[in-house]
Parts: C-alpha cells; sequence; structure tokens
C-alpha cells in the first residue's frame, strides 16, 4: 500500500516534542511539548479535498486517531461519512473514551486498554471483552 498524496502541512500546530532526561543510563523523566487543537476551516477544507482525491484510489480506509487534534470536531465522522458514501470500508484505531465521533465506521479496533478506558472499567477475560464491546 502506498499514499500519493503530500501530506498536509499546517503553520499552527506545534509539532510534539518529547525530552527525555537520563541519569546512569535510566530515564528518570519525560518532558512533553505539544499543542493538541482543532484544525482551522482552510486546514480542514484542504484535508477533506486530499482525502477525497486519495480515496478514488483506495480500496480500504484506516483512521488512527492519535488524540492530536486531526480528527477533533468531526473531521473523523466527516470522513467516514465520505468512505461510506464512496462504499468503501473504514477501519478506526480509537482514542479517548467517546467514540460516538466514529459512528457509521465499518468496525472499530481498540486495544483491550482502549476498550477498557471507554467502558470505564478494566476488562480482561473474553467475556469483559465481549460485554465492553457491545456495550460500547
Amino acid at each position: 500500500a502506498s499514499c500519493a498524496r503530500p501530506p498536509v502541512s499546517t503553520p499552527s500546530p506545534v509539532t510534539s516534542s518529547k525530552s527525555r532526561f537520563s541519569a546512569l543510563n535510566q530515564q528518570v523523566l519525560r518532558f512533553d511539548e505539544e499543542e493538541i487543537k482543532p484544525l482551522r476551516d482552510a486546514e480542514r477544507t484542504t484535508l477533506i479535498r486530499h482525502f477525497r482525491t486519495a480515496l478514488a484510489q483506495a480500496d480500504i480506509v484506516i483512521l488512527s486517531d492519535y488524540g492530536k487534534g486531526m480528527l477533533l470536531d468531526g473531521v473523523a465522522g466527516e470522513l467516514i461519512s465520505i468512505c461510506r458514501e464512496a462504499g468503501r470500508p473504514v477501519l478506526v484505531d480509537p482514542k479517548g473514551r467517546d467514540y460516538a465521533c466514529y459512528s457509521g465506521a465499518t468496525a472499530i479496533t481498540p486495544n483491550r486498554k482502549e476498550l477498557g478506558e471507554a467502558v470505564g472499567r478494566a476488562v480482561f477475560a473474553d467475556d469483559e471483552i465481549v460485554a465492553a464491546a457491545r456495550k460500547l
């Protein structure tokens, strides 16, 4: 698989920076600096335009939400709607506790930890996982 479209660049967000502090070859502290905010209108329009163009060559779409702002404020839902209109399946690797923003996706694929966070309790056994998935 390939992605022929160039990434959408934006002047506004600060690139995430992670500084690690070590003592005796052991990390003792990590300091993260990042700015998480929704796309501006112009950035969103550009993203949607590029997405529609790239979708014409795609058989399936995977949206990986890293919780960094790209899919905030309805962007995830808009991309999913575009996929549905085009008849393309869309899988979502979610972030956060509210999966309503991924409504309409073909499948949402949280790992066990993410699933537990979404339903508000840890899940370990198979029956707990099934019950939590049904709750979503």
